[in-house]
C-alpha cells in the first residue's frame, strides 16, 4: 500500500513539474509555494520509513535521509534563485528518492515485520545517493557563481 501511495505522489510530482514549472526563469514566490509542500512531503515519507524499520538507528536514519533530502533540494532552489538553472540532478533528485523508496516498501512487504532490511538499505542508498547529489550540485553551484 505504501508503494501505491508513493507512486502517486511521484505522478502528482510529475504533474506539478511539467505544469508549473517553467524552464530557464525565476520561479519567485511562486516557487516556495510549490516546493515547500513537497518538502514537507519528503521529510514525512523518510522519517515514516525511518519509524519502520522499528530501531532507534532506523529513525536516525530516517531523519537523517530527510535532512538530506530537503538539503539537496534546497540547493537546487538556492541555485534558482540567483540564476543558475542547470544544476545537475544528480543521482538522487526527488523522483529517484521516490523510486528507492518505493522499491524498499516492495521489498519490505516480502521480509515480513521482523526485521526491514529493505527499509534500511532503501534509506542508506537514499542517504549516500542525497550527498553526493547534494555536494555536485554545490560544487556546480561555486563554479558557476565564481565566474561572475
Amino acid at each position: 500500500m505504501a508503494a501505491i501511495a508513493i507512486q502517486i505522489r511521484f505522478v502528482t510530482k510529475l504533474l506539478d513539474d511539467g505544469l508549473a514549472a517553467d524552464p530557464g526563469r525565476p520561479d519567485g514566490p511562486g516557487g516556495l509555494a510549490r516546493e515547500a509542500p513537497e518538502r514537507i512531503g519528503d521529510v514525512a515519507l523518510l522519517v515514516a520509513t525511518g519509524c519502520a524499520v522499528l530501531t532507534p538507528s532506523g529513525f536516525v536514519l530516517g531523519c537523517v535521509a530527510a535532512l538530506l533530502a530537503v538539503l539537496t533540494s534546497g540547493m537546487r532552489l538556492v541555485g534558482r534563485a540567483v540564476g543558475v538553472f542547470d544544476l545537475p540532478q544528480g543521482p538522487m533528485g526527488t523522483y529517484h528518492r521516490l523510486a528507492v523508496l518505493a522499491m524498499a516498501c516492495l521489498t519490505a512487504a516480502n521480509e515480513g515485520p521482523i526485521a526491514p532490511v529493505g527499509l534500511r538499505v532503501g534509506l542508506a542508498i537514499i542517504v549516500a545517493g542525497c550527498a553526493v547529489t547534494l555536494v555536485r550540485r554545490a560544487t556546480r553551484l561555486v563554479r558557476v557563481l565564481s565566474q561572475w
